[in-house]
């Protein structure tokens, strides 16, 4: 059983360690590494996330126009690419747009983690 402390930790550990390795990835098998660290911390982020809900139950889950999944992982999802465009851009203009990539995703998951605390 893992301590409590690094239970909770683990999926921002994995999430800055495919962060980290995103910038120091000298081989696309490395790349692939740092995505599935990442991958892998946004999935179980988003697991906790929704199991520790106090209305879990009784919300009905939303329908939209894009899978609830797709949804949940939203803003990983700009994050990532924002980091791999970051690191991998050669133009000011890319630059600027993963910026803006990874001000949505930040933005998008502190709002949910600031709504999964209210409702």
């Amino acid at each position: 059983m893992l301590d409590k402390r690094i239970y909770e930790a683990l999926p921002y550990l994995y999430l800055v360690l495919g962060a980290v390795l995103v910038f120091s990835a000298q081989h696309p098998a490395s790349l692939l590494l740092a995505l599935a660290f990442f991958t892998q911390g946004a999935r179980i982020w988003v697991h906790r996330s929704s199991y520790r809900r106090r209305q879990q139950r009784l919300v009905p889950k939303p329908t939209g126009v894009i899978p609830f999944w797709c949804y949940e992982l939203l803003p990983f999802g700009y994050a990532g690419c924002g980091l791999v465009l970051l690191a991998y851009a050669d133009s000011r203009w890319l630059q600027a747009s993963a910026v803006l990539l990874l001000a949505a995703g930040a933005q998008l998951w502190w709002l949910r983690a600031i709504q999964r605390r209210v409702s």
